[in-house]
């Protein structure tokens, strides 16, 4: 047994570390599903982009606080999707922002003939 508890003083310890690496085989897994078909690229995509983590957050007040907040979460989640998916999730990561700069582009060609 991989985490044979000799030493009670260890068992949380051993918890968990049992239970990060069980959480990170299911973050993999979720993040493998989401990326791999375009509804789940489209939710990725949106999430990082409402968390504004390529964005400015300074505001020059209490904002500022919440904003960072909101950033911390997106850049996390990359930072996430890069650490488990690599290379992979970097190309499905592309390609949602392709899918995501094409929809913004087909509607504004749409807008634009509904103002004329």
């Amino acid at each position: 047994k991989k985490y044979a508890i000799t030493d009670v003083n260890n068992r949380h310890r051993l918890w968990a570390q049992y239970l990060q690496e069980k959480y990170r085989e299911r973050d993999k897994w979720a993040f493998k599903k989401i990326l791999h078909s375009e509804a789940g690229r489209w939710f990725y995509i949106r999430l990082l982009e409402m968390t504004r983590y390529q964005g400015q957050s300074f505001t020059g007040n209490s904002q500022t606080f919440y904003n960072e907040g909101m950033r911390s979460v997106g850049i996390k989640m990359n930072e996430k999707l890069m650490e488990l998916l690599g290379v992979d999730g970097f190309k499905q990561k592309q390609t949602a922002e392709r899918e995501y700069v094409k929809f913004q582009e087909e509607n504004k060609v749409l807008f634009e003939r509904e103002d004329d």
